[in-house]
């Protein structure tokens, strides 16, 4: 195995804190990627626009959507997210919001590690195109 290269058991057994700090920058910056594929411009548009998918309760409401597509795997780092105890929260969000949002990042934390892009793509899409009406 090259240095830097994980097995699945490894990224597993990470923290479920970790994988939601890491998976929460990928799930931004893959959907920043696809707000500009889609033609939109502008910093505050651009903003505007993310705010429905990169606040904890849309990642909370995505979640719900998207539940059905995910593996079993990624299942089981979601509940393993979601269960984690919080030390703090945002005061406008109820908790049971807050925690689906933290399961809903490990998920792209953990695809991440795996180096499973190609699987972070189809959720990405997935997500844009139930958010704008697609599916």
């Amino acid at each position: 195995m090259a240095q830097g290269e994980l097995k699945k058991s490894d990224v597993i057994n990470m923290g479920s804190k970790e994988l939601a700090y890491l998976g929460d920058s990928v799930y931004d910056v893959y959907i920043r990627k696809a707000l500009l594929l889609k033609g939109i411009r502008g910093v505050k548009e651009l903003n505007k626009e993310s705010e429905k998918y990169v606040t904890a309760s849309s990642q909370a409401d995505i979640y719900l959507k998207i539940q059905d597509e995910l593996y079993e795997d990624e299942e089981k780092v979601f509940l393993r997210g979601r269960n984690t105890k919080l030390k703090h929260t945002n005061k406008n969000v109820k908790i049971s919001t807050y925690r689906l949002a933290t399961g809903f990042e490990c998920v792209f934390g953990y695809l991440y590690m795996l180096k499973n892009f190609k699987r972070i793509e189809y959720l990405i899409n997935l997500i844009v195109n139930l958010n704008e009406g697609k599916e």
